[in-house]
C-alpha cells in the first residue's frame, strides 16, 4: 500500500495525531496519552498502532518500541479532500446536511444563493427531528438510571431481610456471648465482620461471573471503525467490589444494631 492511497479511520488518526504533535515517541507514550485524553486502555491503543504499521503509516523500531510517522498530516488531509470531491462528482444524488445556528436572515439568503450557484438544491429543515432524537435518548438514559436505582433499592431490602433472618437464627449464640460478658460493641463488631465477609464474597463472585461470561462487552461503546472508545476495565471492577461491600454492611446495619442491644435474657428466650 503506497502513501498516496493509505486510508486511515478516525480511531487510527487519533494515534497519528500524537505522533504528528510530539514526534517519534514510544508506543507506551502513545497509549498513556490516549488513555488520558480519550479513555482508551493500553490494548486498544496497541491494536490501533499495529493496524497503522500494517497500513504503512507508522514504523516501529527498537529499543523501546519507538513509533515514527511515515506519512504527514497534510497528506492525509489532502487524501480526505480528494475523496470527498470524487464522491460529489461521481454521485448523481448527493445530500449534504449543514446545521446552522445563530444566523440572520440576510446571511441565510446568501448561503442559499451560494449553494444554488454550485448546483445544490437547498431544503431547509428545522431542528425538530434532532430535538426528538435527543429527547428519546434522554428518556432511555433516564429509564436505565431508574432501573439501576430500583435494583439497588431491591438489593438493600433483600440484604436487610436476610441479615435480620440470619441474626434471628443466631440469637441464642449472641445471648450466650452476652452472658459471658460481651459488650454491645463486641456483638456489633462480630455481626459487621460477618456482613463484610458476605459482601466481599458476593462481589467477588459477581466480578468473576462478569469476567467469565464477558458481559463487560455490554458496557463498551464502539465507533464506526469497530474499535471501542470506552470499555470496562479493572477500575470499574474494583469500584463494583467496593460498592458491593458498602451495600452489604450498611443494608444490614439497623438489624445489627438492634441485635447488639438486646438483653441476654431476651436473646436466650427467643431460641428457647
Amino acid at each position: 500500500m503506497t502513501e498516496e492511497n493509505i486510508k486511515l479511520f478516525d480511531s487510527e488518526l487519533k494515534v497519528m495525531d500524537v505522533l504528528w504533535k510530539d514526534g517519534d515517541v514510544p508506543a507506551k507514550y502513545v497509549a498513556d496519552t490516549l488513555n488520558r485524553e480519550v479513555g482508551w486502555n493500553k490494548n486498544t491503543t496497541y491494536t490501533l498502532i499495529k493496524r497503522c504499521i500494517n497500513k504503512g503509516a507508522i514504523e516501529r523500531t527498537e529499543p523501546g518500541f519507538m513509533c515514527h510517522a511515515l506519512i504527514a498530516k497534510e497528506q492525509v488531509q489532502d487524501l480526505e479532500t480528494d475523496e470527498l470531491i470524487d464522491k460529489i462528482n461521481n454521485m448523481d444524488n448527493y445530500r449534504m446536511t449543514v446545521y446552522v445556528n445563530s444566523i440572520d436572515k440576510t446571511a441565510m439568503k446568501d448561503l442559499e444563493q451560494l449553494c444554488k450557484e454550485y448546483g445544490y438544491t437547498v431544503v431547509k429543515e428545522n431542528g425538530g427531528l434532532i430535538n426528538s432524537l435527543v429527547s428519546k435518548l434522554t428518556m432511555i438514559i433516564i429509564g436505565i438510571s431508574a432501573i439501576g436505582v430500583i435494583l439497588v433499592i431491591a438489593a438493600v431490602i433483600i440484604i436487610y431481610v436476610m441479615t435480620k433472618l440470619d441474626i434471628y437464627a443466631r440469637m441464642y449464640e449472641l445471648g450466650v456471648l452476652k452472658t459471658m460478658g460481651a459488650s454491645n460493641k463486641d456483638i456489633l463488631k462480630i455481626l459487621a465482620i460477618h456482613n463484610l465477609l458476605v459482601g466481599c464474597i458476593s462481589a467477588v463472585i459477581a466480578i468473576v461471573t462478569l469476567m467469565i461470561t464477558d458481559i463487560s462487552k455490554v458496557y463498551r461503546v464502539w465507533n464506526l471503525d469497530g474499535y471501542p472508545i470506552y470499555q470496562s476495565d479493572a477500575k470499574q471492577f474494583i469500584l463494583l467490589l467496593f460498592f458491593g461491600i458498602i451495600i452489604a454492611v450498611f443494608s444490614g446495619w439497623i438489624p445489627m444494631v438492634m441485635a447488639s442491644r438486646i438483653s441476654p435474657k431476651n436473646a436466650l428466650k427467643l431460641n428457647a
